[in-house]
């Protein structure tokens, strides 16, 4: 892997399973590059899409939740909060990386600025806070960028880009 300005350019071996001998070598350059999570290993499949859990920050709305008020329990709140964000984005992403704070002192603190997110998934932190007897309000902000954006995903790894372009080498 190497960066080149706001390409990011991996180097794949395919191997034969058995022996581990070099088959083929290619060179995947990935334009425009924001994202990625890589791990060295061996793959068997890969895959290109434009619709991923990983993807919401980039391709969707963005909004932020304003919440006012107070629970005498604030650990079933906890609870359905973490039980309904994980669901909503499979378990790939901690609900920690959209919230403003720590979750005991924002909902302690009984009001301010939650989290800032995709629109569809601060709209279901919402519906949980309003369930709980929170005043909540939402503000929505149009998308970033008018680029779309597609996801690599090989094994464990993926890559969040505009374009993938694979050369074979060998």
């Amino acid at each position: 892997m190497r960066i080149d300005g706001d390409n990011l350019i991996l180097s794949l071996q395919v191997t034969c399973d058995v022996s581990c001998e070099k088959l083929q070598e290619w060179k995947v350059i990935c334009t425009d590059f924001r994202d990625h999570g890589l791990n060295v290993g061996f793959f068997e499949d890969f895959e290109v899409l434009d619709d991923h859990v990983y993807l919401w920050n980039y391709d969707n709305n963005l909004a932020e939740l304003n919440f006012k008020g107070q629970c005498n329990d604030i650990k079933p709140v906890i609870a359905d909060l973490f039980i309904t964000h994980s669901n909503f984005v499979n378990g790939l992403i901690p609900l920690e990386n959209y919230l403003n704070y720590n979750i005991v002192d924002l909902l302690n603190q009984g009001e301010g600025l939650f989290s800032k997110g995709p629109v569809m998934l601060i709209k279901e932190h919402d519906k949980v806070l309003s369930a709980h007897g929170y005043k909540t309000s939402t503000i929505e902000f149009s998308k970033r960028e008018k680029v779309s954006y597609k996801i690599l995903i090989f094994g464990d790894s993926f890559v969040i880009a505009n374009d993938f372009q694979a050369i074979n080498l060998k």
